[in-house]
């Protein structure tokens, strides 16, 4: 069986979103207000900020698998991620630490 190793590419980068129109259209929204593709490390996380405005900010990990055969069988997979900073609201509340992963298309990787 082979092994083969791909790395995130060109346009790794977060986008996230903030309103006060509530947690659901925060994180239903289909766009965002900032965007950032070329900086490290990529931030990911969410909030209720004073005021009552819900923020999220999700990472994008952009892999090229264009080498793998339409026909292959993937028998098994691993994505591995450095956290470096776990931060959180110390008010009292319980911390998550729960990641959850969606396949999805970007718009672009440049823009």
């Amino acid at each position: 069986m082979a092994t083969t190793t791909f790395y995130s590419g060109s346009g790794d980068g977060y986008v996230n979103n903030q309103t006060t129109a509530g947690w659901s259209n925060c994180r239903n929204a289909s766009s965002g207000i900032n965007v950032d593709y070329l900086s490290s490390p990529l931030w990911v996380g969410s909030v209720l900020l004073t005021g009552g405005v819900y923020y999220i900010s999700r990472a994008f990990l952009p892999f090229n698998t264009s080498s793998i055969p339409d026909d292959a069988t993937i028998e098994s997979a691993q994505l591995k991620i450095y956290v470096s900073t776990y931060i959180f609201n110390n008010s009292g509340g319980q911390v998550q630490n729960k990641l959850s992963f969606i396949q999805t298309t970007q718009a672009s990787t440049s823009s």
